[in-house]
């Protein structure tokens, strides 16, 4: 049975220096499928998106980029004023609440 590690640079070399560096299918396992081959592609050629080491034909996105990335990304919503849950109740049976 050949060995599978040959054939793919990328895999060989995260073999042998282990799981602080992502291959670009490892990158669309990690985000769930919602990123395709074609858009890290894009990205890579674009310079846009995580940073990523190029070692021959080998593609190597490092797990601390992707974590970095992730920030750079990161949506923060604001919070909305909520009632106390007791207010509500009295508010859905139709009495006056007191402002806080």
């Amino acid at each position: 049975m050949p060995n599978k590690l040959l054939h793919d640079p990328a895999k060989a070399y995260c073999a042998c220096i282990g799981p602080n560096y992502l291959t670009p299918e490892e990158v669309i396992a990690r985000y769930r499928g919602q990123l395709s081959e074609g858009t890290l592609r894009n990205w890579r050629y674009l310079r846009i998106g995580p940073s990523y080491l190029k070692i021959g034909k080998a593609i190597l996105y490092p797990s601390s980029e992707l974590d970095r990335w992730d920030k750079s990304i990161f949506v923060v919503c604001r919070s909305t004023r909520t009632l106390p849950l007791e207010s509500r109740l009295h508010q859905s049976s139709g009495e006056a609440v007191q402002a806080f």
